[in-house]
């Protein structure tokens, strides 16, 4: 069953959010205090600026969504302490 996240990083320490399994996209959106947030859905911890992650841009309001593999593991992080909304959908 997909799920809605709601929380807030802490500076530059990545961030395991499950949305469930059996989803077909992850969407991450900056609900306030806006910094970019870097994010992989399988399994591997984001590097802030990193290879390989997709990244939010900083602004309150801004999201992306990307397709999951068929076991997704979300992991945030971010240099700064957005709070994020994590959607399976």
């Amino acid at each position: 069953m997909a799920r809605i996240k709601h929380g807030t990083l802490v500076a530059n320490t990545p961030t395991q959010v499950d949305v469930g399994q059996g989803i077909n996209t992850v969407e991450v959106t900056i609900v306030s205090n806006p910094a970019p947030i870097y994010f992989r859905v399988d399994g591997i911890n984001p590097v802030i600026e990193g290879d390989d992650c997709q990244v939010v841009p900083a602004g309150v309001g801004a999201s992306l969504g990307v397709a999951t593999p068929a076991t997704p593991d979300t992991r945030l992080i971010s240099a700064g302490t957005p709070k994020y909304c994590v959607r399976g959908l």
